[in-house]
């Protein structure tokens, strides 16, 4: 095994991968617990005294033999139990967190589970907002129990004008079932604004996967929930950005799962995208002119998570799945476990990645899911691309740090100037249910200061600095920039925009900013109290476009004292907040969206 911490790489791994995968083939074979504890080491101790409650308990196992689904009882999380200890009592575990008083571990039979609808388990979730602590765009279903939801609210006479013909699509995390208590693990749902006719027009439909037609008998290991005990695998959740390509709309994760909606209908489509490898980006790096889009992965033989093979390819639509084609390979000095790239960027030049990966970490935490045994690890690699030759270098850089969102790189003096937001290896942890009900975001534990990583044409090094001048202290931390699409990879461009926490106070992003990218500094803010935001995306006003900041920043907005939804129209040149439509259901936090104008194909994000 090599080392100490490449043996403990490898044991977490196993465990993260291997261990539900085991349990659930011992409960098909009816092995027994006593063999499980031998082999996989002892089932969960209590971390506090539980009295036994009596042997005819209803949580306790089927006396039928039928497999049960086990979660824990919401409102109990204090006590220390999560999913995967829960998971025992579905297997006939007789100690805690099983047969207790007060119930600990919640279990219902699969084959009750799979005759709920898809409404009856969001129940408990649409109600969820009411007495808990987490700003209320958390852990929310929308709610509603159609499949697809329409609504329609009058636009302003100006906006009518303005904005007729223009399309803004979101992807949203809008179905939690029972027991989800990862924000980003809610189930993808697309969210559609169609300005047209006078009138805003706003559809919301899930992605219609095997975890959303019937979670009840899925074995769902997420990125904070799971293994859940079930029939099988339900692993497609691509919840976090939207790709147009070729006028299709794709939906993307960092896996490489992605899915496929028809952009006019919302109807789920079954296409795939075919690439050797366990991952691909959330965010392609996409060149408008070129008609190309790049993703960075990792290539090892076999499509095995843990290699020290990084490919670059480009996306191939074709009319039934979408296929990556190789055009770049590098060798890692390290194997990388899952390596991937959240946000490549592109250049004419260059497509510039990186390099990100998940390590072991101690099991003794209270997370469920991929996050009980492995997070993302501050890395300092880089892979960059020659688009003339292309032939793939790998770089270091002075700074180590997760990959949050590169944007709009552009080529300037022998460089390319890469900015980025950087998280920290607890990132992701902030989206447990746990992390979202303290009194505010412990900023300086999920972020670093945003960086300028200046990443040269030749050579191996990358020195990085703190983007913002000045006093260090009072430089905004921030999130999902966003930019003029018609200013991509243009080293004259100036601005961005981004959603930012107004202080160190804040629960949430509360605060909407414009950025000088030449300048490095805040030139407007705006917020309100009670709002929170979400990404604010960048509208061009038709007949402006050598105006950089001539256009609109759409967001949905949420007010935690009304407990409501509102789609927010800002002008990108001021930030004043020119009109707001009132939503019929909150729209729960989420990432990305995209715009498309009439008569163009759709922007990329970013």
């Amino acid at each position: 095994f090599g080392s100490a911490s490449a043996r403990a790489m490898k044991i977490a791994t196993c465990l993260a991968f291997c261990l539900p995968v085991v349990i659930l083939l011992g409960c098909e074979k009816g092995v027994e617990v006593s063999d499980l504890e031998e082999n996989l080491g002892r089932a969960p101790e209590s971390p506090r005294t539980s009295p036994e409650s009596p042997s005819t308990s209803p949580e306790s196992p089927s006396s039928d033999g039928s497999l049960l689904s086990c979660m824990p009882t919401p409102g109990l999380e204090e006590t220390g139990v999560n999913l995967t200890s829960c998971a025992w009592c579905a297997i006939g575990y007789k100690s805690w967190p099983c047969h207790t008083t007060p119930v600990l571990c919640s279990c219902s039979s699969l084959t009750e589970l799979a005759k709920e609808d898809v409404a009856s388990k969001v129940e408990s979730v649409l109600g969820d907002p009411a007495g808990t602590e987490h700003v209320g765009y958390f852990l929310r279903s929308i709610a509603e129990d159609e499949e697809k939801v329409t609504r329609q609210v009058p636009l302003t006479e100006q906006d009518a004008k303005d904005l007729e013909g223009i399309t803004h699509f979101r992807l949203l995390p809008g179905v939690f079932p029972k027991g989800m208590n990862f924000h980003f693990d809610g189930l993808a749902t697309v969210l559609k604004f169609e300005f047209s006719g006078g009138k805003l027009t706003y559809t919301a439909r899930a992605y219609e996967s095997q975890a959303y037609d019937d979670f009840g008998s899925c074995i769902f290991m997420g990125t904070g929930m799971g293994p859940t005990l079930g029939k099988h695998p339900c692993t497609t959740n691509p919840g976090v950005n939207l790709l147009p390509i070729n006028g299709q709309l794709w939906l993307t994760i960092d896996t490489s799962l992605w899915g496929r909606m028809d952009a006019a209908t919302l109807d789920t489509m079954s296409d795939v995208v075919k690439v050797p490898s366990t991952v691909l980006n959330a965010h392609p790096a996409c060149d408008r002119a070129s008609q190309e889009c790049f993703v960075q992965y990792n290539c090892g033989p076999n499509g095995e998570p843990l290699t020290n093979q990084a490919c670059i390819g480009v996306l191939e639509t074709q009319e039934k799945d979408m296929h990556v084609r190789e055009v770049s390979r590098a060798e890692l000095p390290k194997n990388m476990m899952v390596q991937h790239s959240h946000s490549p960027c592109v250049t004419p030049g260059f497509v510039v990645s990186k390099l990100d990966a998940f390590v072991g970490r101690s099991p003794f935490n209270s997370n469920s899911g991929l996050l009980k045994l492995m997070h993302q690890g501050e890395e300092n690699l880089w892979m960059v691309m020659d688009r003339k030759t292309n032939k793939s270098r790998i770089l270091q850089s002075n700074d180590n740090f997760v990959n949050n969102h590169f944007w709009n790189c552009f080529e300037s003096d022998g460089h390319i100037i890469v900015d980025a937001v950087a998280a920290t290896q607890d990132y992701l942890d902030n989206y447990f249910r746990r992390n979202l009900d303290e009194k505010h975001a412990d900023w300086e534990k999920i972020f670093h200061p945003a960086l300028r990583c200046p990443v040269p044409m030749t050579g191996s090094e990358i020195s990085c600095q703190p983007f913002f001048k000045g006093n260090a202290t009072e430089a905004p931390l921030f999130d999902y920039p966003t930019f003029n699409p018609l200013f991509k990879m243009n080293p004259q461009y100036k601005f961005f925009y981004a959603i930012a926490a107004k202080s160190s106070g804040s629960r949430w992003f509360d605060q909407l900013i414009k950025v000088d990218v030449q300048s490095q500094a805040v030139v407007k803010r705006w917020s309100k109290e009670g709002i929170y935001l979400t990404e604010a995306d960048f509208i061009p006003r038709p007949g402006f476009a050598d105006v950089e900041d001539a256009g609109w920043l759409v967001a949905v907005l949420y007010d935690a004292e009304a407990d409501r939804s509102s789609l927010g129209l800002f002008n990108a040149s001021s930030l004043d907040l020119q009109s707001q439509y009132e939503l019929d259901f909150v729209i729960p936090f989420h990432a990305h969206g995209i715009v498309c104008m009439p008569g163009q194909p759709c922007y990329p994000n970013p």
